[in-house]
């Protein structure tokens, strides 16, 4: 049988003062944090690259990624690290 309370549990995040603060107050304030980069100032002002120019960076990643998934099973047989069954 279980226990279970009637009470919700007490947010497990503290902040710097040693108070609880909810979860997705957490996450936020890191994507706030992550946007001061230099990196996000630049894109803020428009001195980062294209949409277009970044799309094309990614998709030529996923392409380059998926190519290489192909060679992993060659590779791992080739240099004997699979188990033996």
């Amino acid at each position: 049988m279980a226990n279970l309370s009637t009470t919700r549990p007490v947010d497990e995040v503290l902040t710097s003062d040693g108070k609880p603060t909810s979860a997705a107050a957490f996450a936020s304030s890191g994507a706030a944090t992550k946007a001061m980069t230099e990196a996000g100032l630049k894109y803020a002002a428009g001195e980062g690259p294209a949409a277009e120019e970044v799309a094309a960076g990614i998709i030529h990643l996923e392409g380059s990624t998926e190519d290489q998934k192909k060679h992993v099973a060659e590779h791992v047989k080739k240099q004997g690290l699979g188990s033996e069954k």
